[in-house]
């Protein structure tokens, strides 16, 4: 049971820091994007 749960914990960590990471890129590419068009 504790090896169960340190997996789930591991995996729901490695899922939320995939998460930020992807908001982070989805973040900067919008800023990278906005000065693009408006030009």
């Amino acid at each position: 049971m504790g090896g169960y749960m340190l997996c789930l914990l591991s995996s729901v960590t490695l899922g939320s820091v995939f998460g930020v990471l992807l908001l982070l890129m989805i973040i900067m590419a919008v800023c990278v994007y906005k000065p693009l068009t408006r030009r």
